[in-house]
């Protein structure tokens, strides 16, 4: 997922899988007690604003239809309570975007005094499913095919259950990480990563790591097959998730809430014509099973 870009838009700091807004801009207050579905509207000016000015094309705000609202909310209605605890006192709203050069966003006022934030999704999310979504980013990694062909096979759920469960850890992570200790990781992350986009030597790997989600240098097909070999061998749930500690750890709980408690296949299918020539299933890693625990304990 293209859920963040590690650069600096015109004033705007990318931290920790965040964006963060400049101290002193004030942004609208929000009340945390209000229904946490009230949440999902047009994104808020502030944050609409300083977004364009960091575009080179003009993103638009995306109005949901009333079949779109009724999707969002149902897939809310699927987050673990955790994460819809920490979406009910954090988050100030939850948006579309028509022209997002990511998939999801999840915008900070400010790091130093963790508050209110702003979870924006790609619109193009809302019409797929999470194979289609998973099997369309994991391809963005690479040059088109000529004889290999990769998909991920992830089930027929939406695709927006998938961006808000990967954002919604961002949130998380955010509650018990204040910008005073950026240089540590995510609870779930630790141990795994030297600093937030090196992993710690037994798992760090030249295959792994891959900059293609946020550069426009795409990969040979050809490396596919030992990349997909090496994460099958590590303790990480997607090549996302080897990126850097944040994604980690919302790929993490993503993959375990969509695996584990809504009962979703998931594996990463590698085809040569017909012939499957490699198809690992992460979640079934022994190094990946090895960190359920630690994701268990967050639930009740």
């Amino acid at each position: 997922m293209r859920s963040f870009v590690p650069s600096v838009f015109l004033g705007l700091l990318m931290v920790q899988g965040t964006l963060a807004l400049p101290a002193q801009r004030t942004p609208p207050a929000f009340d945390a007690n209000s229904p946490l579905e009230s949440r999902v509207m047009e994104t808020p000016q502030v944050v609409f604003d300083t977004l364009t000015k960091g575009y080179m094309r003009m993103p638009t705000r995306h109005p949901l239809s009333q079949a779109e609202r009724a999707k969002v909310l149902a897939d809310l209605a699927r987050l673990p309570d955790f994460e819809r605890h920490a979406l009910q006192q954090h988050v100030r709203s939850i948006s579309f975007v028509d022209g997002l050069p990511m998939n999801g966003l999840t915008v900070l006022d400010n790091p130093a005094m963790p508050g209110a934030a702003d979870i924006l999704i790609q619109t193009t999310v809302l019409n797929e499913t999470i194979s289609q979504f998973l099997t369309r980013k994991e391809r963005s990694c690479y040059q088109p095919p000529e004889a290999m062909e990769l998909s991920v096979e992830a089930g027929s759920l939406d695709a927006t259950l998938y961006v808000l469960l990967h954002e919604s850890m961002h949130v998380v992570d955010m509650m018990a990480t204040s910008a005073t200790t950026q240089d540590s990781p995510p609870v779930l992350a630790m141990g795994y990563w030297q600093t937030n986009r090196i992993r710690s030597a037994p798992y760090d790997s030249d295959l792994l790591g891959q900059p293609c989600f946020f550069s426009r240098s795409p990969l040979s097909m050809d490396t596919a097959q030992a990349i997909y070999s090496a994460l099958g061998n590590s303790p990480f749930v997607s090549l996302y998730a080897t990126t850097n500690w944040s994604d980690d750890s919302a790929e993490l709980v993503a993959m375990y809430h969509l695996t584990h408690v809504l009962r979703q296949p998931y594996r990463i299918v590698l085809r040569r014509g017909q012939q499957i020539t490699l198809s690992p299933s992460p979640m079934e890693s022994p190094r990946v099973m090895a960190r359920f625990p630690a994701v268990q304990a967050l639930y009740p």
